[in-house]
């Protein structure tokens, strides 16, 4: 790197040599940082020695993959007993969405006593998280 650019005006400042010596081998060891490269081979076989363990891969997918759906069951859950204004409990509101996001098709309450608001949430939920 150059430092073009970099002006300094001699009768402004009062610099003694060594200053100015401990100044220039800062700025070039920082040039020096910059201008080093990070060879993307030695990034990718480790990352491929990290993810050739198959026990760490498919059992991080299954957490990853559960904790997802139980937070959409959560997170329908409370947006329909919002949209109800608390009129149906919280956990039938979670079960229903639970239902939902799983495909399963029990039902606590009448599908079409929901408002058309929570119907089409729950069946946004249903499209996101089914096949």
């Amino acid at each position: 790197m150059q430092n073009f650019g970099f002006v300094r005006e001699e009768s402004s400042l009062s610099v003694t040599d060594s200053q100015r010596d401990v100044v220039q081998a800062q700025i070039n060891m920082i040039n020096t940082t910059a201008d080093m490269v990070v060879p993307l081979t030695d990034w990718r076989s480790k990352f491929r020695k990290f993810w050739s363990d198959y026990r760490w891969r498919m059992r991080h997918y299954f957490y990853i993959h559960l904790s997802v759906f139980f937070i959409n069951t959560l997170l329908c859950g409370v947006i329909v007993w919002n949209i109800e204004e608390r009129q149906i409990p919280f956990i039938d509101c979670w079960f229903i969405s639970a239902t939902c996001v799983f495909t399963c098709g029990l039902q606590t309450y009448q599908f079409a006593s929901f408002r058309l608001s929570s119907q089409i949430l729950l069946l946004i939920f249903t499209l996101i998280s089914g096949e």
